[in-house]
């Protein structure tokens, strides 16, 4: 009876982790082209903004946000279009680290361009 009823346990938190993995898959796929997007968006708005005034300051927040639009736009889509293959085909945990990894990596590069403005 025991084994029964941690066979069950098992199978309980392994469908909970199955749902709580593709929920998270399906809310970073949807706020990936949103995030995309702003950014995409966003020489509008910083145009607008004041530029540091120390010169050095002006060039890493330059760097930093030619990076993140020229390099991190296309990460972040790519990036989340192989994550979603990894967890179709079964390798769930990769394709959740991928996706944390990516969303992560352009949000605190763009975090640094906003902090540096």
């Amino acid at each position: 009876m025991e084994k029964i009823a941690r066979a069950s346990e098992g199978r309980a938190r392994h469908v909970l982790l199955a749902l709580l993995s593709d929920g998270f898959l399906i809310v970073t796929t949807v706020a990936v082209p949103v995030l995309g997007f702003l950014w995409f968006m966003s020489p509008l708005g910083l145009g607008f903004a004041e530029q540091p005034a120390d010169p050095v300051r002006r060039q890493w927040a330059d760097i930093l946000y030619r990076l993140s639009y020229y390099v991190g736009i296309p990460m972040l889509l790519i990036g989340q279009a192989v994550a979603v293959v990894c967890h179709r085909r079964g390798h769930r945990r990769r394709g959740l680290i991928i996706s944390a990894l990516i969303i992560g990596a352009f949000v605190l590069c763009a975090a640094l361009v906003l902090g540096l403005r």
